[in-house]
């Protein structure tokens, strides 16, 4: 069980690391690329706004077939996004590979917690659940340092690099390890239009919060998103 619980645990930690390691970047990243942060920093909030809107969707999706296939797909998706980040010529291509990390870390949590618990019986199923919290928590706090130290003393480009390994070891582990996990019992219709109500009311929040620094509150773009938001949030409570 424990060797299950070491896998999940390292998609986890590269999950959420991610969330915030590439914020010490975009200095060193406004001098490669020559592009002001306002661009620069999609490369943050494309990551972020993938996992957020696609979650519901795949953890609903994971639970009509085997959790097993779909955490190998988001470990083997983040991984080679990583090194596709890594070799990144410009900035198009990093937030489009990041967008596509995004995408892996999104199959990865949709499916942990889910894992754990049908892996662990009830009497002892609180203590990994936790360990699991404190992982989710410890990544995002340490992703800023430790991006601070890769970039420094070997650039860039080695904040990605350093997954591949994780990566690597979390696939392996679960290949061996993890059983496939069907946990739904009773087939239930995917609710499809829930879904593009949720994605697309916090798509355009996110846009909203966003640019709304560089757009100002009144500006027309800044309404429009945010009546937009507000709209698919109030269509999305009304189906449910």
């Amino acid at each position: 069980m424990w060797w299950i619980f070491t896998s999940v645990v390292l998609g986890t930690l590269m999950v959420n690391i991610d969330s915030s390691v590439v914020n010490v970047l975009i200095p060193t990243l406004e001098r490669a690329f020559h592009r002001p942060p306002s661009l620069l920093q999609w490369t943050v909030s494309a990551y972020l706004l993938v996992v957020t809107t696609l979650l519901p969707l795949l953890g609903a999706l994971s639970d009509r077939g085997s959790r097993k296939t779909y955490y190998l797909m988001g470990v083997a998706l983040f991984t080679i996004s990583s090194a596709l980040c890594a070799i990144a010529t410009n900035l198009m291509e990093l937030i489009i590979f990041r967008m596509i990390q995004g995408l892996g870390g999104a199959l990865i949590m949709a499916n942990v917690m889910s894992i754990i618990t049908f892996t662990f019986p009830p009497e002892r199923r609180g203590k990994p659940l936790g360990y699991v919290n404190s992982i989710v928590a410890l990544g995002t706090i340490i992703g800023p340092g430790l991006g601070s130290v890769l970039l420094s003393v070997f650039g860039w480009r080695s904040v990605f690099w350093i997954n591949i390994p994780i990566g690597m070891v979390s696939l392996a582990l679960s290949i061996v390890h993890l059983p496939p996990l069907r946990t739904s019992k009773e087939e239930q219709p995917l609710d499809l239009v829930g879904a593009i109500w949720i994605t697309a009311a916090v798509a355009a929040m996110f846009f909203e919060f966003s640019e709304v620094g560089a757009w100002g509150w009144m500006s027309a773009p800044s309404i429009v998103f945010l009546v937009t938001g507000a709209l698919f949030l109030f269509l999305f409570l009304f189906h449910e």
